[in-house]
């Protein structure tokens, strides 16, 4: 008798226990694609801003490229690059340009020349990290005059994924990033971002770059 109960139980608990973890690992993938596609929406926001407060820069008006690349990089705790049509970097909020490569063969450049915006995320040799680059067109009178690239790490996105893995809770909430008075704040359990948090980048970089906030008029 006991035998014939294991022997319909067994599969039972087996197929529970698949599906379980065939739930889990959807639920995570599906966290960390959502985090993603919005890490990747603000920093698109980011650089359109960039792209927009550095084109004075490159006319000869106000700080130099690196100048305002390293001022925004601080204020909004990203990577900020200004680079030329040529792929000549002019200014980084990390690195000396003089000392670095030309960037006309990065995927997100060679997408942003094409198409006016490019992603791409990969492995940083100059941080030793994997990042997500977002980078798009500045652009003058028509003509493109430079391009605007913004990076942030995806380990807070790893790191994310791992504490649903071990509290397999996914109604929490965390900081994606935190210092400065530009952060992102992730909410996973809905996959939105605190409106309030966006807006106040985007304060904080008009105010930081002096740039006219024109989004009431872009609307």
């Amino acid at each position: 008798m006991h035998s014939f109960q294991w022997k319909i139980t067994t599969p039972v608990i087996v197929l529970i226990i698949a599906s379980m973890a065939a739930l889990g690992i959807y639920l995570t993938t599906s966290i960390r694609n959502s985090q993603l596609d919005n890490l990747r929406f603000h920093l698109e926001q980011e650089a359109k801003i960039t792209a927009e407060a550095g084109l004075p820069s490159l006319l000869g008006q106000g700080d130099s490229p690196d100048t305002l690349a390293k001022k925004l990089g601080k204020k909004i705790d990203s990577r900020v690059t200004i680079i030329a049509p040529d792929g000549t970097v002019l200014g980084d909020s990390i690195e000396d340009p003089a000392t670095m490569e030309n960037h006309a063969t990065r995927p997100e450049i060679k997408d942003a020349l094409a198409t006016g915006i490019g992603e791409s995320t990969r492995y940083s040799i100059t941080l030793k990290e994997q990042m997500m680059y977002v980078a798009v067109t500045i652009s003058n009178q028509g003509g493109m005059v430079g391009i605007a690239r913004v990076a942030l790490p995806i380990t807070t996105v790893e790191q994310k994924r791992k504490s649903y893995n071990t509290n397999n809770n996914p109604g929490y909430s965390d900081n994606h990033r935190t210092g400065g008075t530009g952060s992102l704040v992730y909410y996973p359990h809905n996959d939105t971002v605190n409106p309030g948090a966006d807006q106040s980048i985007e304060r904080n970089l008009y105010r930081t770059t002096g740039a006219k906030d024109n989004r009431s008029n872009k609307r």
